[in-house]
This record gives C-alpha cells, structure tokens and sequence, in this order.
C-alpha cells in the first residue's frame, strides 16, 4: 500500500472507533473509563492490523446484569 492508503485508512480507523467510542457512551451511562479503555485497545488492530504481533485479549467481567453481553454484542453503533 502506499503511504497516503495506510494515512487514510488510519484516519477512517480512528474515525470510525471515535464515532463507536460516542454511542457507546450514549447507550452506557457510568462506564465511560471502561468504554475507553476498549476503544484504546481495539484502535491499533483496526487502524493497522498487519502490525499487531500479538493477539489482543479483551476480558469483560463484573457482576450479572451489568451490559457485558450487551456491550459485545452491539454492532450498529
């Protein structure tokens, strides 16, 4: 790819996890660090993927009813 491809896909990346990052927080009151804390961690394998060496683990935990399933399975934010 060139040089201007990979900037474009970056910022399309970036774009995309920040508009995900907003209605997140719209839809989940109260766990703002957590939603970010995901967000920071998703953003390098989908803005480069081919640079991720290792593989990234995202454990969601905490106590019933709390929007873990919620949180993972919502795709059209």
């Amino acid at each position: 790819m060139r040089l201007l491809e990979h900037r474009q896909r970056i910022v399309d990346a970036v774009e995309s996890v920040e508009s995900a990052r907003i209605g997140l927080k719209k839809i989940y009151r109260g766990i703002d660090p957590i939603i970010d804390r995901i967000c920071d961690l998703v953003l390098p394998w989908y803005a480069v993927p081919e640079g991720v060496t290792r593989p990234i683990i995202i454990c969601l935990w905490g106590m019933t009813g709390t929007g873990k399933t919620s949180l993972d399975r919502k795709r059209d934010v």
